[in-house]
């Protein structure tokens, strides 16, 4: 399966006796355990922005800038947010240069 795939699960489960073999397994056993797959950061990144751009379409978020800071290297750090909800963002210093102010 490829990086991209949202594959939660290992699929890989060790035999350990002819029986796992067994291609018509007896009606009292369960199922193998599925182990969970463990993730690197860059896979995770990679699956929400996949699913992010299939799903969603461009758009527009509306909101009150709190907690704004700018760092030495020039990007933007800050907090979108409403009556219900916040989102902590970020604003790259390629594009935070074009600001005529900081907010």
């Amino acid at each position: 399966m490829s990086d991209d795939a949202l594959d939660l699960f290992d699929d890989e489960v060790e035999a350990t006796s002819d029986a796992a073999l067994d291609p018509t397994p007896e009606p009292t056993e369960e199922p193998p355990a599925r182990e969970p797959k463990v993730w690197s950061v860059h896979q995770v990144n990679k699956a929400v922005k996949g699913l992010l751009e299939s799903s969603v379409e461009p758009l527009w978020v509306g909101g009150e800038i709190g907690n704004w800071t700018r760092s030495r290297a020039g990007h933007c750090y800050f907090t979108l947010k409403d009556d219900r909800a916040q989102i902590r963002s970020v604003m790259f210093s390629r594009a935070s240069k074009h600001l005529p102010a900081d907010p």
